[in-house]
């Protein structure tokens, strides 16, 4: 492997309970028959990728819905807590849920073992009707109430919303709105996998550009910033002078174990036919060290339409998964993509300038992104 593996993912249920309009992962099953994830691969799974893990690995429980497995979640707990402290590793465990099924026992649970709860939101309940249950039920109303339950209990969440093109025309009120409701970040995301019109397209640049100078301004403030996740990569590339070379780990330091046991790249790919990487109980064979080589290859300077681009450094590269749906080639960024992050920074540059040309905006920034 190129990297140590850091986060494995758990597709413990490819199933779910909602039925959202533009669910990236066909109602949960990822194209695949539903399936829970049996016990017995979790086992497999976990003794035969642990050993790969560093110092310390994230166990993230990922769908569906995950929670439709919960005895699952459990017993993984148990027995994944036994292998670290044998083997002297370090871990922690992250969900992603869509917040609709916590009762007590659930909340009782992450309580005591989550160390990072995502939960997705896409706004109030206009902008998240297209988040629905399987008989046409609002998911608004109960998640709220959920919201409500981790509050009370002061246990930290973060929100994701999902921006369509029914509802990007409320992106920057979506964003108010979901920063009061207690979440220690909020993170908006474009819809994968979906038409998006001309016109559409536009809006979604706009609106990304608006809530990344909103964030810039922000930290510059020594104010609370939220869903600017372009504003900050800019931060860090001008101010501490890092460069970013591929949008995440997959393939490496990022695995996703599906509910048969066959092992992607990342939690998005699952069910890719193209990207399986094998069965657990074969990790790693030819296949798999393949793929491995493929991702690790795809960085901003082995990617063509990255390699000449200005600012490749700050961007990363978009997302291997988005590209993937796109074009159906991780390698190949979509254009639209490109002209967004372009815009951005454009948009962003004179005020990161202005900003850092005060002495006082400029601390409150470096504090910001740690590096003071």
């Amino acid at each position: 492997m190129s990297e140590v593996l850091r986060n494995l993912y758990l597709v413990v249920a490819q199933e779910c309970n909602l039925a959202c309009t533009y669910c990236y992962a066909a109602g949960g099953g990822f194209g695949q028959a539903e399936r829970h994830m049996p016990e017995a691969i979790m086992r497999r799974g976990l003794e035969r990728l642990l050993p790969l893990a560093g110092e310390r690995l994230t166990l993230s429980f990922f769908g569906g819905e995950p929670l439709l497995n919960f005895p699952l979640l459990e017993e993984t707990v148990r027995h994944a807590s036994r292998l670290a402290a044998e083997s002297g590793r370090g871990l922690s465990f992250a969900l992603t849920t869509n917040g609709t099924l916590l009762d007590e026992a659930m909340l009782d649970f992450i309580e005591r073992h989550i160390a990072y709860l995502a939960i997705s939101l896409d706004g109030d309940a206009v902008a998240n009707s297209g988040r629905v249950f399987r008989d046409g039920r609002p998911a608004f109303p109960v998640i709220l109430d959920n919201l409500e339950q981790l509050r009370q209990r002061r246990i930290p969440f973060a929100l994701r919303a999902t921006v369509t093109p029914a509802n990007v025309g409320q992106v920057v009120g979506t964003v108010a709105f979901l920063s009061t409701l207690g979440a220690q970040s909020v993170r908006v995301l474009p819809a994968q996998g979906v038409h998006w019109s001309v016109v559409e397209r536009q809006q979604l640049s706009r609106v990304m550009v608006e809530l990344n100078r909103r964030g810039l301004r922000a930290l510059l403030a020594g104010e609370t910033s939220t869903a600017c996740e372009h504003a900050l990569r800019l931060a860090v590339h001008t101010v501490a002078g890092e460069d970013a070379e591929r949008p995440c780990l997959a393939g490496g330091g990022i695995l996703a174990l599906a509910a048969d046991g066959m092992l992607y790249p990342c939690e998005h790919f699952v069910g890719v036919d193209e990207l399986a990487m094998g069965h657990v109980d074969d990790y790693p064979d030819a296949r798999s060290r393949r793929i491995v080589a493929r991702f690790a290859a795809a960085t901003t300077a082995g990617r063509p339409r990255c390699q000449a681009c200005a600012v490749r450094g700050v961007c990363g590269g978009q997302c291997y998964a988005e590209a993937s749906l796109a074009n159906g080639n991780i390698e190949l960024p979509a254009a639209d993509y490109c002209g967004r992050i372009h815009a951005t920074f454009r948009a962003l540059a004179p005020d990161l300038a202005q900003g850092m040309a005060d002495v006082e905006q400029a601390g409150r920034l470096r504090r910001a992104i740690g590096v003071e």
